[in-house]
């Protein structure tokens, strides 16, 4: 889970990248102990990023899916904007979510559906090892936290973990995840 902070930051974007885990392809009829196309074995039965506001019952505003989710050479980009749809900035293999209602702070939750007992690098690892923080709406916990639990979590998951931050559109477009993540990994 990540909180990307308390207020949204007008002209600027979130750009998360992190590797994506196998999955199984059944959305092509295959059986669940068939990966999908482009991966050798199958580390979880899903995952999904998804978008949510931090106001109960914490809806969700939407989400990428391992089906719907763009990779380049098993890696995703996912930029969160203000948006209303699509923007026409960003290039064909860059997954979207849209920010939602701006009076409300966010959760991105990184969720892992039955991850096999040999995939060390999943959230659930990360819970196991004490990789977490409080909630306790409607108060958002201190960042120090959050930061000390997405490190932790880091440190479990290695490059399966999904690296996050807040970035200008211009420097995003000109650079791509790498010139906004840069001090991040």
């Amino acid at each position: 889970m990540m909180l990307p902070g308390d207020t949204y930051q007008p002209g600027r974007i979130i750009v998360i990248h992190g590797r994506a885990p196998a999955f199984p392809g059944t959305f092509d009829g295959a059986p669940i102990w068939v990966p999908s196309r482009g991966f050798r074995t199958i580390d979880m039965r899903y995952w999904s990023m998804c978008n949510n506001d931090f106001a109960l019952p914490v809806p969700v505003i939407n989400c990428a899916t391992d089906l719907t989710t763009d990779l380049q050479g098993k890696y995703y980009t996912i930029v969160i904007s203000d948006d209303l749809v699509r923007p026409k900035w960003l290039r064909p293999n860059v997954n979207w979510l849209p920010w939602g209602d701006e009076q409300y702070p966010k959760l991105v939750f990184f969720r892992n559906m039955l991850p096999d007992p040999g995939f060390h690098y999943s959230v659930q690892n990360a819970i196991t090892a004490g990789c977490t923080f409080k909630l306790n709406f409607p108060n958002i916990p201190e960042r120090s936290e959050i930061d000390g639990a997405g490190q932790c979590a880091q440190g479990v998951m290695g490059d399966y973990y999904p690296v996050a931050a807040w970035c200008d559109k211009s420097t995003f477009i000109h650079g791509g995840w790498r010139a906004c993540l840069k001090d991040a990994r």
